[in-house]
């Protein structure tokens, strides 16, 4: 069974109502985000991201078994009130040391000494660990913190920071922290303490569980113990050097985009009291995994998500929601990527654009997706070809699927240059003058109506994943190529030839510097001025 993202909530949903999740803590952290991920990773590849057989620990069990009794037996009613005690598959009682002994403490220590010498902030712009694999997916997911520096930067204290090397850096990076080797992020893997070995069991055992209700719900979707040892591992030792450059650095908000491949620096920031931002980078729906549908959530939430979840528009923030807690909550401050695109029009676009509004028909915009599916269907392509004299078709690669212009090209007889000047126009010049739009399942559709741009999707995805937008008539669900020229019909019967890009308040720099100010605890603009 392949599971869609709005049948994967509802595994959520079952698993989160049937498991004790505010007792899935480790190293003082609630470890159920890293679980969700993982399951999600796989839903996407069909695989765990790593998969390997379980090392044995350095010792038998049966040795530390006997430790854990021996000092239950010596302690005392002192120091027996300061250890906590599990029902564990090792024995029916443990002794569990505190979450950062002295030994962690002396890691930390060691973390900064191997930093270099860090200025200090208000605002940490936080890049994700550079490298060449994935480089186009992170820098579209980064234009929005490289946006947002381009319209607020000279009113606030900010600099970006991002780990790896140097040369591997694509993007502006003003604090490039060294890659260190932490070597107890293998800790759970190859457990040497009877902490850890406790830790590692607990987390098996929470596998084994999550395991069996995958297979009862027939998700086909198998977690594997070194995966989540692994990651859990990881997410401690990155805590810990998170926590060395952030007491250096000492800022009041970081700032980050797509925050799945850092949660570790929530968790760090917030033992620091720092306040974390995640700004959205694609579009939200109702069935969202990251942001949204979280059920049974722990009293004061998780340490692993963001405090804020920065929402370009009202109706993406209506989908923020965590079940009982109100810990991570939704701001809205627009789309700093299209706010920054408003008068910044090159001349070969504005050329572009020209023609297209000269032009007697009505704008119909395809935003193709990336992937391995077919470019555009079947279906898509049979009502181009029948209605390409009524309507003025613009067919718009995604962002990290310009290397597919040449076999577009061939598939519809447009240069590539043309092609090239449709991916790259600013989104919201062409949205202005567009009457409707297709896409098989691209949250563009909510960019779509912020402009009175009439939204479609052929997909069954689409229709899934925007199901409230269907229900409610927002989004239109064409499945063939029939209801595609009922739909054209239907929307696009009325040439737009007022170009404004500012028609929409997703665009609105103003939004942008408004909620900066609220999540350092400024006062708005407004009162600041007086």
């Amino acid at each position: 069974m392949s599971l869609n993202q709005k049948e994967q909530v509802e595994v959520f949903r079952d698993l989160e109502s049937s498991l004790q999740i505010s007792d899935l803590r480790v190293f003082d952290f609630n470890y159920w985000p890293v679980i969700r991920f993982a399951i999600n990773y796989h839903r996407k590849w069909g695989r765990p991201y790593i998969d390997k057989p379980l090392p044995e620990p350095k010792q038998p069990e049966a040795f530390y078994q006997r430790l854990c009794m021996n000092a239950l037996r010596r302690s005392d009613r002192s120091v027996g009130k300061k250890l906590v005690y599990y029902a564990d598959s090792l024995s029916k009682r443990f002794a569990a040391l505190p979450p950062f002994s002295s030994g962690d403490r002396e890691e930390l220590v060691q973390i900064s000494q191997q930093l270099p010498a860090l200025p200090r902030t208000d605002i940490v712009m936080w890049r994700r660990r550079q490298s060449v694999k994935g480089k186009k997916a992170k820098m579209n997911a980064e234009a929005f913190l490289t946006s947002l520096y381009k319209l607020a930067g000279p009113q606030f204290d900010m600099r970006f920071v991002g780990r790896g090397s140097p040369e591997l850096s694509v993007t502006l990076i003003d604090v490039m922290l060294p890659d260190l080797n932490i070597a107890s992020r293998r800790r759970l893997l190859e457990p040497d303490t009877v902490s850890d070995l406790i830790s590692r069991q607990r987390i098996r055992s929470t596998v084994q569980l999550v395991n069996n209700q995958l297979s009862k719900l027939g998700t086909g979707i198998i977690l594997s113990d070194f995966d989540i040892l692994l990651r859990i591992g990881i997410v401690r030792s990155e805590i810990m050097v998170a926590k060395a450059w952030l007491a250096a650095m000492q800022p009041k908000v970081i700032l980050m985009s797509s925050y799945g491949g850092s949660y570790y620096l929530c968790a760090a920031a917030r033992q620091l009291g720092i306040t974390t931002v995640d700004i959205q980078h694609g579009g939200m729906h109702r069935h969202h995994a990251m942001a949204a549908n979280w059920f049974n959530v722990p009293k004061g939430g998780y340490e692993l998500l963001p405090d804020y979840f920065w929402c370009w528009t009202e109706q993406s923030a209506s989908y923020v929601q965590f079940e009982k807690e109100q810990h991570h909550k939704a701001i809205i401050g627009g789309n700093p990527v299209l706010s920054s695109l408003i008068d910044n029009l090159s001349e070969a676009h504005k050329s572009y654009l020209g023609e297209l509004v000269q032009d007697d028909r009505c704008v119909v915009v395809v935003a193709l997706q990336y992937g391995k599916d077919e470019l555009v269907p079947q279906h898509i392509l049979e009502a181009w070809a029948s209605t390409k004299d009524r309507y003025l078709w613009v067919f718009r690669l995604h962002p990290t699927a310009h290397h597919r212009v040449a076999e577009l090209s061939d598939l519809i007889g447009v240069s590539e240059d043309v092609l090239l000047a449709a991916a790259e126009v600013s989104l919201p010049y062409l949205l202005s003058i567009t009457n409707a739009l297709l896409t098989k399942s691209s949250t563009i559709v909510h960019e779509s109506i912020a402009f009175d741009c009439a939204p479609a999707v052929w997909s069954d995805k689409g229709r899934a994943i925007f199901d409230d937008l269907v229900e409610n008539g927002d989004v239109i669900e064409v499945l063939d190529s029939e209801a595609v020229v009922r739909f054209l019909r239907g929307v696009a019967s009325e040439k737009k030839t007022s170009m404004n890009p500012k028609s929409s308040a997703i665009t609105k720099s103003e939004l942008c510097i408004d909620a900066l100010r609220a999540v350092l605890q400024l006062p708005p603009r407004s009162q600041s001025a007086n």
